[in-house]
């Protein structure tokens, strides 16, 4: 029987979809290729520099180790000679390095200055959430939920809460806007605001932090200081910082401020707490490690590492 022409041109209309399907299942697999052929160059890229990263990491460490080693002879030269020496102290930098070809910005940073979110309270944690720009009540339930899964993942370890900060940042029930920082959605406070990863830490087990260094919402959010309070705080520390020679206040000058509670959750004395963060530039792409380290005699334990990488 022969085929009438509708049914021949529905024929036709039928195969023409079938090719048009192939063809953008083969565009489609194509595309597939080339991005998961782009991933793998871009994993490539990202182990490549994470350990470019940790070779730099060892090397701002053995830096300070040998500045730790050299002062007391340092303190004895003649300060012309003592200035042209590049000492690798805690609190300056960036410094520079070439790493495996590669500019390396190396930080040495006071490990001290961001408390073990292990170690606060859930008042202390509820305060730091409203730090971040979080409504009352969501502080309050915020900080009720993540004490609660600190101590579920805290048994489980048989440990003490969370064992790397990535634990702390993997918390579903965390908008990432207090996870990693951004707008505030209260009334009054559009700017951008931290995240949880700017103000606490895991693995130093200090409640306490450096007064000089510490970020000043950490120091409000542990001192519970109202805004007038910290106002004058950070006037006072900034003043500090300023005169020349540089000075740093004391307990005794961030008590008369802040009040008693500065006594306990305050310090003032240097720890032996180094943060080394390590970053540098490829393209777009900012590539970033941080590890805490603590030292010991001649050398560093170093523990908590992060290495991240943003941009296109």
């Amino acid at each position: 029987m022969r085929k009438t022409s509708a049914q021949r041109g529905f024929i036709l209309i039928y195969v023409i979809g079938i090719l048009v399907f192939l063809e953008l299942v083969g565009l489609g697999v194509a595309y597939a290729l080339r991005v998961n052929a782009q991933q793998v160059i871009n994993d490539k890229e990202g182990v490549q520099n994470e350990m470019i990263l940790g070779s730099a990491l060892q090397f701002a460490a053995a830096q300070a180790i040998k500045t730790r080693l050299a002062e007391p002879m340092v303190a004895t030269l003649p300060k012309e000679e003592s200035a042209k020496l590049v000492l690798w102290k805690m609190g300056m930098g960036p410094y520079l390095a070439n790493i495996h070809g590669r500019d390396v910005e190396i930080y040495v940073e006071d490990g001290g200055d961001l408390p073990d979110i292990n170690a606060l309270t859930k008042e202390d944690i509820q305060r730091i959430f409203r730090a971040l720009g979080a409504r009352e009540d969501e502080a309050a339930t915020l900080a009720d939920t993540l004490v609660k899964a600190r101590e579920i993942i805290g048994r489980a370890r048989d440990a003490n809460g969370f064992a790397t900060m990535e634990q702390l940042l993997e918390l579903e029930f965390l908008p990432p806007r207090y996870k990693f920082g951004g707008a505030s959605e209260e009334s009054g406070k559009p700017e951008a605001m931290p995240g949880l990863i700017q103000l606490v830490t895991v693995g130093t087990g200090m409640r306490s932090v450096s007064l000089n260094t510490a970020p000043l919402a950490v120091i409000g959010a542990l001192c519970n200081a109202d805004a007038a309070k910290m106002e004058k705080f950070a006037t006072a520390r900034a003043a500090a910082a300023a005169a020349l020679p540089p000075k740093k206040l004391t307990l005794a000058e961030a008590a008369q401020i802040l009040g008693e509670i500065a006594n306990q959750v305050l310090r003032d004395s240097a720890t032996t707490l180094y943060r080394f963060r390590v970053r540098m530039a490829q393209g777009k792409r900012i590539y970033e490690a941080t590890a805490l380290a603590k030292e010991d005699g001649k050398s560093f334990n170093f523990y908590s590492y992060r290495f991240t990488q943003t941009g296109e």
